[in-house]
């Protein structure tokens, strides 16, 4: 069974099972990114959610990664919530992050 392997295994197999079943990516952790698309192919979809752009706290999230570790693992698109919501300065936070991609 998936759940009783590693967490590279795991994902490993999910992303197979997703890409052969057709789907065009999944949501991951930043982490998991590259092995994704190295288990499938370069341009299946990789959306991260936990970015915290400039080292917020993760508040009850476990794994967070910065915009680098996004970048670096290839990720398609980034889901930036509580650092931009929670901001006295929204746009502020929007510009920052647009200036770092």
């Amino acid at each position: 069974a998936v759940y009783e392997q590693n967490l590279s295994d795991a994902v490993r197999k999910f992303s197979v099972m997703s890409y052969e079943a057709g789907l065009d990516g999944m949501v991951c952790s930043a982490f998991e990114s590259r092995l994704i698309k190295d288990a499938t192919r370069a341009n299946f979809i990789t959306l991260c959610p936990g970015v915290r752009p400039f080292g917020e706290s993760a508040a009850d999230q476990k794994r967070v990664a910065d915009l680098g570790v996004a970048r670096e693992a290839g990720a398609d698109f980034i889901v930036v919530g509580r650092p931009i919501y929670q901001s006295a300065d929204p746009r502020e936070i929007c510009e920052r992050i647009l200036d770092q991609i």
